[in-house]
């Protein structure tokens, strides 16, 4: 899982973005939103954009990083993706991070 790479407190993902999965794929990604980093995430800030903008098909990861990504550098929060591949019995998952500020890169 992402969350094994990337050094991450406690909450501090704000939404938990889903793309491209079958329904059980789903239930099994939800079922992350209690584990770290994703523990804090409330259930109105998990985001499937399946549901929202239909089955993008191969896009669907694609949009799921752009639409994290935007969001990131709007709310300067963490975001997490996990995607799925309707036809294969895989999940992948990202952490998108704002871009650190100069305190931070200093420390």
């Amino acid at each position: 899982m992402a969350a094994w790479n990337v050094p991450l407190k406690e909450s501090m993902v704000k939404n938990l973005w889903l793309a491209g999965m079958t329904g059980e794929q789903r239930a099994e990604a939800i079922g992350c939103q209690n584990a770290h980093p994703a523990q804090c995430v409330k259930d109105e800030a998990v985001i499937s954009l399946d549901i929202s903008m239909g089955n993008a098909g191969a896009a669907a990861p694609w949009l799921a990083i752009a639409a994290a990504t935007e969001i990131a550098r709007q709310t300067q929060s963490p975001q997490m993706i996990i995607c799925g591949d309707t036809t294969h019995k895989v999940l992948w998952s990202t952490l998108i991070t704002p871009i650190a500020s100069r305190q931070e890169m200093d420390l």
